[in-house]
């Protein structure tokens, strides 16, 4: 297929697997975000240094690893979750003062930090939730109005209190 026909075939998959997933179905929600994370890759080899290609398949690679660790699949998750981390961070070298893509970088962490917390791996989860943090607040002090990134700016301070407490770190 050519480009075209193979983003409308990802953008079709992914709202499918959105649909299966809100009505519970994460074993064919999952199926259809590999399929979306198939053809984003493909889209992705054909133009490796597009970032629209690389946005479009960090958002696939995020949903294989979202619905894999509702279902309790915490290896297929990490793994997609580090894929994702891996993606966000090409965005950013693309255009370091592009906020969106920062952003993805802090979900990307904290996504791998939820995950590293409740196995129990706080060393791991601390530095995920830190490397977040620290990704927000020059967005967060740019943006005081915006409520959804200083509610994501809070949810990273409690994520990080949180690691943190569980490490023994009370300060």
């Amino acid at each position: 297929l050519d480009a075209d026909a193979l983003g409308r075939r990802s953008r079709a998959l992914h709202l499918v697997g959105e649909v299966r997933d809100l009505r519970g179905d994460s074993e064919t929600a999952l199926v259809a975000f590999r399929q979306a994370a198939t053809t984003t890759g493909e889209l992705l080899a054909r133009d490796p240094g597009n970032g629209q290609r690389i946005f479009d398949h960090a958002q696939s690679v995020f949903w294989v690893g979202y619905v894999a660790y509702q279902r309790g699949e915490t290896k297929e998750a990490e793994a997609a979750f580090r894929d994702y981390r891996k993606y966000a961070g090409q965005l950013v070298k693309l255009d370091p003062k592009n906020a969106d893509w920062q952003m993805e970088v802090a979900y990307a962490e904290s996504n791998l930090g939820t995950l590293l917390y409740n196995k129990g791996r706080y060393p791991e989860a601390e530095r995920a939730f830190a490397t977040a943090l620290r990704v927000m607040e020059p967005i967060a002090a740019r943006k005081p109005d915006d409520i959804a990134v200083q509610t994501e700016l809070t949810e990273q301070i409690s994520w990080l209190a949180s690691a943190r407490e569980k490490l023994g770190r009370h300060e």
